[in-house]
């Protein structure tokens, strides 16, 4: 009996060891799929739905009529001379000679413009009208300050005098009946005592005419007067 035990030790030792050898191995391989994961080509891939939905092409993108109208190149338009003058040219009775001035400087730029020709003698003849509406009314301040202005710049319409309806002599007479009447009606105020209608008659002459010693003396007179007046009173 201890024979058949001593003989069946070995055997059993044998298949222990076997055994223990088996789990080591199983161990050392689980541990390996742990610590080495698989390569990506090893591994299955999956899309999801998401990234299955195709990609919308690019729209095209078409110009609104607005866009299509800011990209066209701007159209020049062509303005003659006297479309300018119009626009930026006026003889005004308030300041005709700025107006005046402004024509005269376009026409020796332009000496052949016949447009702006025309419309510098209409200024003119629009102006020579105001000054007789003026007179005809009995304003001849107003009126004798026009008559003024064309004939100081008389000379400066020689290139086309022939073109206009009045002439130097016409402006001369007009303007010295102007100043007759103002001064005039000055002396018939003074007479009367009424000094400040007087004066203020003699100032619109010299409105007119400032180199006219005599009606300034005049002026200079009758306010002394009118301040001795105050005075005594």
């Amino acid at each position: 009996m201890v024979y058949r035990e001593d003989r069946m030790m070995p055997c059993l030792r044998a298949v222990l060891n076997f055994v223990a050898l088996a789990f080591l191995f199983a161990s050392i391989a689980s541990c390996s799929h742990f610590m080495y994961p698989p390569t990506p080509s090893e591994q299955k891939t999956t899309t999801s739905p998401a990234d299955k939905t195709p990609t919308p092409p690019a729209q095209k993108t078409t110009a609104s009529p607005a866009d299509k109208i800011s990209t066209l190149p701007a159209q020049k338009t062509a303005t003659s001379s006297a479309d300018k003058t119009k626009r930026h040219i006026v003889i005004s009775a308030q300041n005709p000679q700025k107006g005046i001035e402004s024509f005269r400087i376009q026409c020796a730029r332009n000496p052949q413009d016949q447009a702006l020709i025309k419309e510098y003698i209409k200024g003119l003849e629009d102006l020579r009208s105001s000054a007789d509406s003026a007179s005809a009314k009995g304003d001849f301040t107003s009126a004798g300050r026009l008559y003024k202005v064309l004939f100081v710049n008389y000379q400066e319409f020689r290139p086309f005098t022939t073109m206009l309806s009045f002439d130097r002599d016409y402006l001369h007479a007009k303007l010295s009946y102007c100043k007759t009447i103002l001064s005039g009606k000055g002396f018939e105020e003074y007479r009367k005592g009424r000094l400040s209608e007087a004066i203020s008659y003699w100032q619109d002459y010299l409105s007119i005419d400032p180199s006219d010693e005599g009606i300034r003396k005049a002026v200079n007179t009758a306010s002394d007067q009118r301040k001795n007046l105050k005075q005594t009173n």
